[in-house]
């Protein structure tokens, strides 16, 4: 903390929401897992196409919420 009247830095990192980060990312991990298996099991390419465009999406909405655009 600085002198009376400096102004005060935003905290860095992930130290608000890290849990909320946290179960973004595992879902993340899910659906790409949930991919992988549809693809080794040749799942009908439109049910694909739906998954890889929720994979796609959740980095920005999920992980890094500041930079979803």
């Amino acid at each position: 903390m600085g002198p009376p009247g400096t102004p005060q830095r935003a905290a860095r990192g992930f130290a608000n929401g890290k849990a909320d980060y946290l179960t973004g990312l595992r879902k993340i991990e899910g659906q790409v897992r949930g991919l992988q298996k549809m693809i080794e099991n040749d799942t009908w390419c439109p049910d694909v196409v739906t998954q890889v465009g929720s994979v796609t999406r959740a980095p920005g909405a999920s992980a890094c919420p500041g930079m979803a655009g």
